[in-house]
């Protein structure tokens, strides 16, 4: 889209001022807001997530259930596959958990899924889908504006 801006101004002449880009919904939510959205919309259990985990000398990846005992003392990997361990406890899913995630430090979160459907609420979704065309019907009328706006012609005779 703003390759298409940038060929509007191109064609509409150079004294077309940009109109400057409108936060959008997501900047306007403080912190503990973007997480409660999140866990609104990937609503799973709550007793228990997983991580993505990968090996390099192995090269195999995959995703496991978070234990509040795994490296410590309790924590007994030579032993026992982390399935089989008698000490497992899993951690739950907490707020900072979200967070991490959002902010890119743990990246891979699993959710549990109480049911094999996707979990956004209908109405949440609906509403993102009312903002997402409120925006875009924003921007068809800002393209509109800039086309119907009357050239700027120069006058070349003496």
């Amino acid at each position: 889209m703003e390759t298409e801006n940038a060929e509007l101004r191109k064609r509409l002449g150079e004294g077309v001022t940009p109109i400057g880009k409108k936060p959008t919904a997501m900047q306007n939510l403080s912190l503990q807001e973007k997480v409660d959205l999140f866990r609104s919309l990937f609503k799973g259990r709550e007793d228990v997530f997983a991580r993505r985990w990968y090996s390099k000398a192995s090269g195999k990846a995959g995703y496991q259930p978070v234990c509040q005992n795994e490296w410590t003392s309790l924590c007994d990997k030579r032993t026992f596959k982390c399935a089989d361990c008698p000490n497992r406890q899993f951690s739950p899913l907490t707020d900072n958990d979200v967070y991490r995630h959002l902010e890119g430090k743990d990246a891979d979160v699993w959710i549990f899924f109480e049911v094999p459907v996707l979990a956004v609420k209908l109405r949440e979704a609906q509403n993102l889908i009312r903002q997402c065309r409120k925006q875009l019907s924003d921007a068809d009328e800002q393209v509109r504006q800039i086309l119907d706006a009357p050239s700027v012609a120069t006058n070349a005779s003496p």
